[in-house]
């Protein structure tokens, strides 16, 4: 293809060229025309993902996220939404996975509802990075009520955690066990804390989540399956907080 660049061809004869190669060889026949030409063949190569060959397909969005264009992402976001193959589709969301946050939360929305569980997990894999919370939420609405209560089956068969090594602090943990039993804490989730029905087991969980948890739940940014818990820790005074958290997290 460099050689044949060198009588003047043009883009575009030069991927009627490689569409001519036998099917088998012209994702390497794309690959070479890349090489060769560079950006400049970007349009004509856009031509390709009409081919019926799936691996075409894939050499020419590889060549749009190498070559860092502006046009791949969107390039990328038309294949995602319209070609038939899955394997072409996760090819397309790699190519999106370097894009800009804004883009990616767009296309993480659409790919989450891949009819393809591949696709979906690619989506799942490439996209949320540097996204935070937010992919969190993208992910959770794109779950349906069969794959919530698979999911929750599924973590009601762990193993229960074990708690911290350190006992805590004995001043502490009086302090925090007395706030438990004022706030009827051993009430709704057990003595134990290993929680019942939709009440959940809180004994051992991470100090760090059940303190931010609960100041969720204390400023309503956090919302349950009622108002219990809202109630609940609008009566608790935010300094105590701290010490109802290092309690549960270390109850033996």
């Amino acid at each position: 293809m460099g050689a044949l660049s060198s009588f003047g061809l043009d883009a575009r004869e030069l991927v009627a060229l490689a569409t001519a190669v036998e099917v088998n060889h012209r994702p390497e026949a794309v690959r070479l025309l890349w090489q060769g030409s560079g950006r400049k063949a970007l349009p004509a190569l856009r031509k390709l993902l009409g081919d019926t060959s799936g691996p075409v397909r894939v050499a020419v969005l590889d060549i749009f996220g190498e070559s860092g264009d502006p046009s791949a992402i969107e390039v990328a976001n038309g294949v995602l939404e319209s070609d038939s193959s899955p394997v072409v589709r996760a090819t397309a969301i790699r190519v999106i996975g370097r894009a800009g946050l804004d883009q990616r939360t767009t296309s993480l929305s659409q790919a989450l509802d891949d009819p393809d569980p591949d696709v979906r997990a690619t989506a799942v894999e490439l996209l949320p990075h540097g996204m935070a919370g937010q992919a969190g939420e993208l992910l959770l609405k794109a779950l349906t009520d069969d794959d919530l209560r698979d999911f929750s089956d599924y973590i009601a068969k762990l193993p229960k955690p074990a708690p911290p090594a350190d006992a805590g602090e004995p001043a502490r943990m009086q302090r925090g066990q007395a706030l438990a039993k004022q706030y009827l804490c051993n009430t709704c989730h057990n003595g134990d804390f290993s929680g019942k029905e939709n009440v959940p087991r809180i004994a051992n969980q991470r100090q760090d989540y059940l303190a931010k948890t609960l100041g969720e739940y204390k400023d309503n940014s956090r919302h349950g399956y009622d108002g219990s818990m809202a109630d609940v820790m609008g009566a608790v005074p935010q300094e105590q907080i701290a010490d109802l958290a290092y309690f549960i997290a270390r109850v033996r």
